[in-house]
């Protein structure tokens, strides 16, 4: 009997303190992975942009911890003579670029790389796990539940056209409208969520990311299409 994977849980917290999981966690969790330092006779390495990303996030997660770490946050920006936002204060590593770089990496390259059909399984266990319980729906054409590829396209036009705000508490609101449209009544799509819950999504998004990318490599999905076989 193949021994069960223990449960997965978000690669980054939004509290540093609360950062459990370890590389050692994602390679017993993720096999794959164990691989991903050895493909360099792969013509394509796109695939592989959402998993280094989940590995980057655990690794910065660990590194932060140290006193070598918090100390180039001190030394990099002087040497560039950049002041931190906060003065006499070490560079705020996890900021809107670090956001920006996760949001890219877990929901626009899956969904522009796979380009799923709207009856792929994948949306469905979107849907199976609610997974946007925590998103504060201002505007919507179509209810999650009836079509979780439309919100999942939203979001991922939200990102890649930088339709969002990120306030100083860490709170998200994010849009999207029809091409040229810009203005705020012609949204058709509008929501809000704060950091934390945003990190616990990206963590939920991330395990079916994974379980894509393991089902290509042991041939449960075509390599080309990325559908099911």
């Amino acid at each position: 009997m193949m021994e069960q994977m223990p449960k997965a849980v978000p690669f980054w917290n939004f509290h540093v303190s609360t950062m459990a999981l370890n590389i050692s966690d994602i390679c017993a969790y993720y096999p794959a992975l164990l691989i991903i330092g050895v493909r360099s006779t792969m013509k394509n390495l796109i695939d592989q942009i959402s998993i280094g990303c989940g590995v980057n996030s655990a690794i910065v997660n660990d590194a932060m911890k140290k006193p070598q770490f918090i100390q180039s946050c001190i030394d990099i920006p002087l040497k560039h003579n950049i002041k931190p936002p906060i003065p006499n204060t070490p560079w705020p590593f996890q900021n809107t670029s670090w956001e920006a770089y996760k949001l890219y990496c877990m929901i626009v390259v899956p969904k522009e790389l796979y380009n799923l059909n709207k009856d792929d399984e994948f949306y469905e266990k979107l849907k199976n796990k609610k997974i946007f319980r925590n998103f504060e729906i201002a505007k919507e054409k179509k209810l999650f539940d009836d079509s979780p590829d439309y919100h999942f396209n939203s979001l991922r036009n939200s990102i890649s056209h930088l339709n969002y705000s990120i306030n100083e508490k860490f709170e998200y609101e994010m849009w999207d409208h029809p091409p040229g449209k810009k203005e705020k009544e012609y949204w058709h799509w509008n929501v809000k969520i704060n950091g934390g819950d945003m990190q616990l999504f990206l963590g939920e998004v991330s395990e079916m990311v994974f379980d894509i990318y393991n089902e290509v490599k042991s041939g449960l999905r075509n390599s080309q299409t990325y559908q099911k076989v």
